[in-house]
């Protein structure tokens, strides 16, 4: 090969004549014939003894030169691929893109350094923004290649496209955002578009739950719709918050918050809650709690009728009431054997309705007592949203709506303590309407000083302004 290379480097075409095979007298060294060439090998072939240009000519299918051992030069070429980032070795959103720009500040050192210009000390914004436009391309490639390619381009998406709804576009950075509304009156950037299965889009999302210290959900989810467009998003902040190490320890250290209650005949004080309470003389306003204190009532009076408790007999009465209490069946009561027992307060509370908890088997080392554990909450779980909190949606009364209450309106307040011509009267000063739009308490001016009563212990009298007058 070497050699025929320098031979047609060295000579000239028009030099070379041609061999027939058959009178090739090098094949005696590399082929097996039925002809002896050793007379041959020597001389050469019998046609160099006659004129040349009686010597034998190629055809039309061989050529001259043979070029079968010539080496092939094959030119490749190879694009350059952009630098990806392996976002999975970061478990923090802020840590992934500061390493990124940590890497663009080298860079521009190195290219600061051979214009023998000044090189830049810190990261800076510019570093910080642009590595997280990189960042965003990144997941943007991987996820959305073909909307890419047909956008780079101007090509319009296909009518099936998951995208074609969102009036997508490349910005200048080639960062892929929907085109909103809002963009028009200058209310709003264009959000970036994210896939919910990206790694980077879950550190993001996992940032929001962060920033919100692992609360307020509905607040970072509004948050993150501000910024950028994934598709279920609530599904992945759902699994962001369920995964989180953190939130447990979270929730568990706002139970911790709680503050002394200092309370008095006066006041009572309570950080950061407000306190709501009921008019005088309306306790049905006080909904669950007030028809527990009535049942707890009941059954002390039931205990012992006639009895003067003092502090440890009614402690004990109080516990035994509480115990019947939550022993209460919350769900339908089936008399079918196989069906399972009525849902009480005390499932959540004891594990069961009277309370009693099975020994566990011998032999059944903690780990599998625990998967026990977790299989009995489940079916617990299953049962109370499909038995009971169906129920809850009910409504016995209060099907139709009354007129409201307005602000003056002469009324008569109800007293069941007094006699009907003793009742107080008064004009309606302030209402206080519910989110259903009806009045559920009123201030009434009355000759006896300003009163707050409930709605329903007022009755309006047919007599009051009419026309402004």
């Amino acid at each position: 090969m070497h050699r025929v290379a320098e031979i047609l480097e060295t000579t000239p075409v028009e030099q070379w004549r041609w061999v027939p095979s058959k009178l090739n007298v090098a094949d005696g060294a590399t082929k097996i014939t039925d002809q002896t060439q050793q007379k041959t090998w020597i001389t050469g072939p019998g046609f160099l003894k006659a004129e040349s240009s009686h010597w034998p000519l190629p055809t039309k299918q061989e050529s001259i030169i043979d070029t079968s051992e010539i080496r092939k030069h094959v030119m490749t070429t190879r694009s350059r691929s952009a630098v990806t980032f392996n976002a999975h070795c970061f478990s923090n959103w802020r840590r992934l893109y500061r390493a990124v720009a940590l890497i663009l500040l080298f860079v521009d050192r190195l290219r600061a350094k051979l214009a023998e210009q000044d090189m830049p000390a810190a990261t800076m914004m510019a570093h910080v923004s642009k590595a997280k436009m990189l960042l965003y391309k990144q997941s943007q490639a991987i996820a959305f290649a073909e909307e890419l390619k047909a956008l780079s381009v101007g090509a319009a998406l296909h009518r099936g496209n998951r995208l074609v709804g969102l009036n997508s576009y490349l910005d200048n950075d080639g960062v892929l955002r929907t085109r909103s509304r809002l963009n028009s009156i200058d209310i709003a950037e264009d959000v970036i578009i994210l896939a919910p299965g990206c790694r980077i889009t879950n550190l993001i999302v996992r940032s929001f739950h962060e920033k919100y210290h692992h609360l307020a959900h509905e607040t970072a989810i509004n948050d993150i719709k501000a910024s950028f467009y994934i598709s279920r998003l609530r599904v992945l902040y759902k699994s962001v918050h369920s995964t989180c190490y953190d939130t447990r320890a979270t929730e568990k250290a706002v139970r911790e918050q709680l503050k002394n209650i200092e309370h008095d005949k006066i006041t009572i004080k309570f950080d950061g809650i407000k306190w709501r309470f009921n008019p005088p003389g309306a306790p049905h306003m006080g909904g669950a709690w007030e028809r527990i204190v009535r049942t707890t009532k009941g059954i002390l009076k039931n205990i012992c009728p006639n009895y003067s408790f003092n502090d440890e007999g009614l402690r004990i009465a109080l516990i035994e009431a509480q115990f019947i209490i939550n022993s209460r069946p919350l769900t339908f009561v089936s008399l079918d054997t196989e069906d399972d027992a009525a849902l009480t307060p005390n499932h959540p509370l004891l594990g069961s309705a009277n309370g009693y908890k099975p020994l566990p088997k011998e032999g059944m080392y903690l780990q599998r007592r625990w998967i026990e554990t977790q299989r009995f909450w489940d079916r617990f779980w299953q049962r109370w949203m499909k038995e009971y909190a169906t129920v809850l949606t009910r409504r016995t009364k209060w099907f139709e709506k009354v007129p409201p209450i307005t602000i003056g309106s002469i009324v008569v307040i109800v007293d069941e303590l007094l006699p009907r011509n003793l009742w107080l009267k008064g004009r309606v000063i302030e209402t206080m309407m519910a989110k259903d739009g009806q009045v559920r308490r009123v201030t009434i001016k009355t000759q006896h000083g300003v009163l707050e009563r409930p709605a329903t212990n007022i009755a309006v009298s047919d007599v009051g302004l009419e026309d402004g007058n």
